[in-house]
């Protein structure tokens, strides 16, 4: 009987799903205007990493299950476009603040 208590106990653990719900607003530093099509990588260090890209608002939307057995892990999320500086931020995996992410442009001289 014990045995079955700890395995079920086990199942109902490995079961738990945590949701992963965060909306970024990408925009820049000095005009604090929204930028679009920044990409964004879960991992940028792989490369068979997960990109997307902010719509024409600037935002980006995660809405997704995870496994949550230790807890919900957070979302290390990169930020890249051409003629910025790149960016590297992590998030806890459920807010209902909005964030915005600011991206300086890269100086020319």
């Amino acid at each position: 009987m014990n045995f079955i208590i700890k395995f079920s106990l086990l199942l109902f653990l490995c079961s738990c799903d945590c949701i992963q719900q965060v909306i970024i607003t990408v925009v820049d530093t000095d005009t604090k205007l929204p930028i679009s099509d920044v990409m964004i990588y879960e991992n940028k260090i792989d490369s068979t990493n997960y990109s997307n890209k902010t719509n024409s608002y600037g935002v980006y939307r995660i809405d997704r299950m995870n496994g949550g057995l230790l807890g919900c892990p957070n979302i290390n999320l990169f930020f890249e476009k051409e003629g910025y500086i790149s960016k590297n931020e992590k998030f806890k995996s459920y807010n209902n603040n909005p964030i915005i992410v600011k991206l300086k442009r890269i100086e020319n001289k």
